[in-house]
């Protein structure tokens, strides 16, 4: 999901949403500008940095206040990615 369509979805439902942008790291300075003009333009409150080892992810799923049914659906949906195993 793009960082405008999580910003639009955060501002519809407030009270559900909090938008994180992301950023793919191995864009370099680039995407760092864009990341803070997210975080800064559009009130974007934290991140999802790509093109990082799937245990980060995982790890950072984990330390998210969600239950746990939650976090296991979202990564047995996006495992395929984590793995990389759809490039």
């Amino acid at each position: 999901m793009h960082n405008a369509s999580v910003t639009a979805l955060a501002a519809r439902y407030p009270d559900r949403f909090l938008p994180f942008a992301y950023a793919d790291i191995m864009a370099g300075s680039p995407a760092v500008d864009e990341f803070e003009r997210w975080v800064l333009d559009h009130g974007c409150t934290g991140a999802f940095l790509i093109n990082r080892p799937y245990t980060q992810w995982c790890d950072e799923m984990r330390a998210l206040p969600l239950p746990r049914d939650v976090l296991e659906d979202w990564l047995w949906r996006n495992a395929t990615h984590l793995l990389q195993l759809d490039s």
